[in-house]
């Protein structure tokens, strides 16, 4: 039986190593660009939003910008007592529907009064009241 030749692995092993370590650093390399992309762009998007809740700000009156969070509570509870009773006044019931089925007859050339023919359909009339 021939031998076996561990040497030629050996030698190779070290190409193999270099490979895999070229491989992972890519992988670190590219996971860190993406990363600092990832983190570009959210800071691009909290700038925008700031900015734009900066202008909303701007535009609003001095009196709504003095107002303290216990006058904004109290101002919304008071909302919603009157747009309760002013809902139970208010409140108008839909228009009731009837609907009725009806036949209607097109002539054709030859009616054998069966409603398999093209010349014959069903509509569906809804009246309100």
């Amino acid at each position: 039986m021939p031998r076996t030749k561990y040497q030629k692995k050996l030698k190779n092993l070290p190409v193999e190593i270099d490979e895999c370590q070229s491989l992972i650093r890519d992988f670190q390399k590219q996971g860190k660009a993406r990363i600092q992309k990832f983190e570009d762009d959210s800071k691009m998007e909290i700038k925008a939003l700031d900015s734009y809740i900066k202008m909303i700000i701007s535009s609003m009156p001095v009196e709504f910008l003095e107002l303290t969070l216990n006058d904004i509570l109290n101002m919304e509870t008071c909302d919603k007592e009157n747009s309760d009773s002013t809902n139970m006044n208010n409140e108008v019931l839909p228009a009731a529907t009837v609907s009725i089925t009806t036949h209607k007859l097109r002539k054709t050339g030859s009616d054998d009064g069966y409603d398999t023919e093209p010349g014959t359909s069903k509509t569906r009339i809804i009246r309100r009241s």
